[in-house]
Parts: structure tokens; sequence; C-alpha cells
């Protein structure tokens, strides 16, 4: 079972390498980590759905389509947790 945010980093990038997008359950995870670190389900929500720069100005949760990009939110969520702006 993955329970970090690294664990589940290193799923969806081994997913990745693969040339395959995230598990619904990887993706259910991530929506779980962010509504942990933005404080509940609305905040994250809200943050999944807004354009980022660190992401081209794409959604996040557009983003969760790709195998790629989809590993690079997970790295988004675990930098804004250690506090780097972004």
């Amino acid at each position: 079972m993955i329970e970090t945010l690294e664990q589940l980093a290193a799923a969806v990038s081994q997913r990745a390498k693969h040339g395959l997008p995230p598990t619904a359950q990887q993706i259910a995870l991530i929506r779980q980590h962010a509504a942990e670190l933005f404080g509940g389900d609305s905040p994250a929500q809200d943050w999944l759905e807004s354009p980022t720069r660190a992401l081209n100005f794409r959604t996040p949760a557009a983003c969760l389509q790709s195998q790629d990009d989809a590993a690079r939110v997970v790295d988004l969520l675990g930098a804004i947790r250690c506090g780097v702006n972004v």
C-alpha cells in the first residue's frame, strides 16, 4: 500500500517509465495528498483546477491524464509540502 507522497511519486514514475498513465487508485491518492496539503477537499480541488506556471500553465487535474505529467504533479506537491514557492 502506498502511504507517503514519496512512495506515490516512485509508483507513478515507475508507470511513466513504461509509458503507462497513473492508475485510478494513484489519481485518488494524489487527490488525497492534495487535500491533506491544502487543508481539505475544496481547497485541493481549487488547486487541481487552477493553471500553474510549474506545469506550463496547465491544470494539475489535466496533467493527471498523462504518465509524465502526473509524475510532475506529484513532484510539485512534494515541492509545495517542502515550502518551495511555485
